[in-house]
């Protein structure tokens, strides 16, 4: 999705339809992504330059990818490690608050 966006949002100029009130790139920074073919550095910087950390979420192709080939290629993305815990667990403990302590 990243890579498309700018055709994506071409697609949605229509300034008199309210569900794109404020163009389809603000309505897809609300969204939480989940990074399951995003894995080694190359995809990153896009993916970084659509949503802020805090959207987007550890997730994995499985079965097409095991979680630990997705892991090493997120840790060799080039993130801080603040951002790989938001990612990792965080950003899902901000959804579901009650697995905390789980």
């Amino acid at each position: 999705m990243p890579y498309l966006m700018t055709r994506f949002a071409a697609l949605v100029r229509d300034p008199t339809s309210p569900a794109f009130a404020n163009g389809l790139l603000y309505e897809v920074q609300k969204n939480l992504l989940r990074h399951g073919e995003l894995y080694g550095p190359y995809p990153w910087p896009t993916l970084l330059k659509l949503v802020p950390v805090s959207h987007i979420l550890f997730g994995t192709d499985f079965p097409f990818l095991s979680r630990r080939d997705v892991a090493k290629g997120v840790s060799e993305a080039g993130l801080k490690s603040s951002e790989l815990q938001a990612i990792e667990r965080e950003n899902a403990l901000n959804l579901f608050p009650r697995l905390k302590n789980v």
